[in-house]
């Protein structure tokens, strides 16, 4: 009760206060101490500051970093989570844990830290409930920044006082977040680890002039947001570059000097430009983990395909390959060993001619595949046999594809499927087979026009059904099978929507509506 009332009615600060000592041992000797830290006579308005700065002190080793890395965010930021976690890998942060994947002990942290409401949770994936966005308090922020700079763990040269920290100081990590930002021929390169921009306004072309200067080798992350004017001799000298992340206008073309950099672990292309890339060149990034591209105007692929290219180097490290065209070359390279530990994988076909079943058969850790494509006459299944379904793979999102009962035969058929989202489909038929959909666990319909939607008793059910701007006819039996436990229903058609209010009365389902 002493503790409660020195943090003075403030919410933020008992909830931080409280999840720190939730966390410790319960002892006399700790509440006392923690009492005494939090009565020294401040203000109200300084309490919460001096209560987090309190939390700060007690965070073990390994969350403290990944803390103060939410001051690189300008104020107000959704922060993708998935971008967090690329970054924090990159720089380092994550330990070793066991057996588990460094992503997974990533996402443990960043629970850790929501869990002493340090971090906000934001957003969450409708398709399997995961964490896709996350925020901080301004009161946190404030925090981070100043922890941060006087710790030169990081400077935002915007922020008031921070040029001659900048200048005398010699920053690790600098983030740009507004215009009237310092000169870069101001700041001193030679222990910077990390170059991240939020700024559209900020001159690409004179940074990259100036980063790609060899005072700058020890740069570990590079971030130049949706800036433009990049040129092709930009990046040779920076060899220990973990995380490369480039917006590309119609202008520009991809660096050569980027396939070079053979410590690049992550790579972000973006922009509304075709891409071209040779496999000759990627082969060149032998610690490459994730390739995620950007979705542009008229596509992209691989292309330079030659068998012989693999038979000194493959890309045994990428995991995630994100969005490509099939192309023949590639589906080739694929098939002969191309990367064959990938993970997380999205095609985008704009017409037909590719096969799935290459992909299928040949990428066995294959966990996690989306599929978005248009103008294929052929069933996206065609050709795929049973034995050919990964073992591993648990997700799948099926985008504008043409539709067949053979479809959701093949669908029902993956042993490990466990979350299925099915985008833009006309006149889809989806009726399960009786014993198919092992493990569904979660099924996402989204715009699908005509058809109709059904599963049988015998099934194993979904326990999460979301329904997103939908006109086809839903059997009301699968609103009562036993095991479904949650509905979500967004912009439903009025039939549907009388159908649901009919059953909430008549059997209590539990549903949610949402008109939009």
């Amino acid at each position: 009760m002493k503790i409660v009332e020195k943090c003075k009615g403030l919410p933020l600060a008992i909830l931080v206060i409280a999840r720190m000592l939730a966390g410790e041992k319960r002892s006399t000797a700790i509440w006392n101490r923690t009492l005494a830290d939090v009565s020294v006579p401040l203000e109200k308005n300084k309490v919460c500051f001096a209560i987090l700065g309190l939390s700060y002190r007690y965070l073990p080793l390994n969350l403290t970093p990944c803390f103060l890395y939410f001051a690189v965010f300008p104020e107000d930021s959704d922060i993708s989570v998935r971008s967090l976690i690329a970054l924090w890998l990159a720089e380092g942060f994550i330990e070793p844990s066991g057996n588990l994947p460094p992503e997974q002990v990533a996402e443990s942290y960043l629970d850790q830290l929501i869990d002493r409401n340090l971090v906000q949770a934001g957003k969450r994936r409708t398709i399997d409930d995961g964490l896709k966005t996350c925020r901080i308090h301004d009161l946190v922020r404030e925090l981070c920044i100043d922890k941060a700079m006087h710790e030169n763990f990081m400077s935002i040269p915007s922020r008031k006082g921070s040029t001659s920290l900048i200048n005398n100081i010699k920053p690790r990590r600098l983030s740009i977040q507004q215009q009237g930002t310092t000169p870069l021929s101001n700041w001193d390169p030679s222990s910077v680890r990390s170059f991240i921009n939020f700024n559209l306004h900020f001159s690409s072309l004179a940074c990259c002039k100036t980063i790609s200067s060899s005072k700058y080798k020890l740069l570990r992350v590079l971030d130049l947001g949706e800036s433009h004017g990049i040129q092709s001799d930009d990046f040779s000298n920076l060899v220990n570059l973990r995380y490369l992340r480039l917006f590309l206008s119609s202008k520009s073309s991809i660096p050569e000097s980027l396939f070079e950099l053979w410590n690049l672990q992550m790579l972000f292309l973006e922009g509304d430009i075709s891409y071209n890339i040779s496999l000759r060149s990627l082969l060149k990034l032998q610690h490459l983990q994730q390739l995620v591209i950007g979705k542009g105007g008229k596509g992209h692929k691989f292309s330079g395909y030659r068998k012989a290219l693999l038979s000194k180097k493959q890309l045994h490290s990428l995991e995630v390959l994100s969005t490509t065209y099939p192309s023949k070359d590639f589906e080739n390279a694929v098939k002969d060993g191309l990367c064959p530990n990938i993970k997380k994988l999205a095609l985008c076909g704009v017409e037909g001619g590719w096969s799935l079943q290459t992909y299928l058969a040949r990428l066995n850790y294959l966990q996690v595949l989306k599929i978005s494509f248009s103008n294929s006459k052929d069933d996206i299944f065609s050709g795929v046999r049973d034995f050919d379904l990964p073992k591993n793979l648990t997700k799948i999102t099926l985008k504008s594809s043409t539709w067949s009962d053979a479809s959701m035969n093949m669908l029902g058929k993956f042993p490990e499927l466990t979350t299925l989202k099915l985008v833009n489909l006309n006149h889809a038929n989806l009726i399960a087979p009786e014993g198919s959909f092992l493990k569904l666990n979660t099924l996402h319909l989204d715009t699908i026009r005509g058809g109709e939607v059904r599963f049988f008793k015998t099934n194993t059910v979904p326990e999460h059904l979301y329904v997103t701007k939908c006109c086809c006819d839903f059997d009301k039996h699968i609103f009562l099978l036993r095991g479904l436990e949650d509905i979500n229903i967004v912009s439903p058609n009025p039939r549907l929507e009388l159908l649901i209010q009919r059953l909430q009365q008549e059997k209590s389902i539990r549903c949610r509506l949402k008109m939009h």
